[in-house]
C-alpha cells in the first residue's frame, strides 16, 4: 500500500512538472517562459514575422500573419504592450493630447512594414487584440522607443516581462521633457 501511494505520487508529479513545461502550446515565442531579462536581449530570429497593415493608433496595430498559428488570424489587432498612447478622438470626440503625434510616429517605424512580434504571459486582451512587444528588422523595440521618446506611457496596471526598463524609459522621457511631458 505504501509503494503503490509513492508510485502515484510520483506519476502525479511527473505530469505536474510536463503541464508546467508546457503551458504555451501554440508555438509562439514567450519572452517570459525564455526567461529574457531585458528587452534588450530578444532576437528577432526565433519572433513571428507579420507585416502591418494598418495603424490604428499609437499602440495599436492590424498586421497580416502567415496563418500557420493555431489560434491566429490572417488579420490581427496588436495591442503595444506595456505601453498606453493617448486616444484618437472617435465618434465626435476630441482627440487627446499627442495622440497625433504618437500615430504618426509609429505609422513612420511601422506601416506597411515587417515587423517581429514577441509575447508574454497573456496572449490577448479583453478585447481580443494581441498583446506583443514588437521588434523592427534591426532588433529595437517599438514598445520602447515610443516609452523613451515620450509619446506613450508605461501601463503598469498590467504584468509584463521587461516593466522595470519601460518604466525608467518613461521616467527619463519626464525629465527630458519629451513628447507628452514638455
Amino acid at each position: 500500500m505504501y509503494l503503490k501511494k509513492n508510485v502515484i505520487a510520483v506519476i502525479f508529479l511527473f505530469l505536474l512538472v510536463l503541464l508546467s513545461v508546457n503551458v504555451y502550446s501554440d508555438g509562439l515565442y514567450r519572452v517570459n517562459e525564455n526567461n529574457i531579462k531585458s528587452f534588450r536581449n530578444v532576437g528577432t530570429g526565433k519572433l513571428y514575422r507579420v507585416k502591418v497593415t494598418r495603424v490604428i493608433d499609437g499602440d495599436t496595430v492590424e498586421v497580416l500573419t502567415d496563418g500557420k498559428v493555431t489560434g491566429l488570424e490572417a488579420r490581427e489587432r496588436v495591442r503595444l504592450l506595456g505601453i498606453d498612447t493617448p486616444e484618437i478622438g472617435r465618434e465626435g470626440k476630441e482627440d487627446e493630447k499627442g495622440a497625433k503625434e504618437a500615430l504618426r510616429y509609429l505609422q513612420g517605424l511601422v506601416e506597411g512594414k515587417e515587423v517581429y512580434l514577441a509575447f508574454d504571459w497573456d496572449l490577448r486582451d479583453r478585447y481580443g487584440r494581441l498583446l506583443a512587444y514588437i521588434y523592427l528588422g534591426n532588433g529595437e523595440c517599438v514598445n520602447y522607443r515610443i516609452l523613451e521618446n515620450g509619446l506613450g506611457k508605461y501601463l503598469g496596471r498590467f504584468r509584463f516581462q521587461f516593466m522595470g526598463e519601460f518604466q525608467e524609459a518613461e521616467n527619463r522621457a519626464k525629465r527630458g521633457r519629451k513628447g507628452l511631458w514638455r
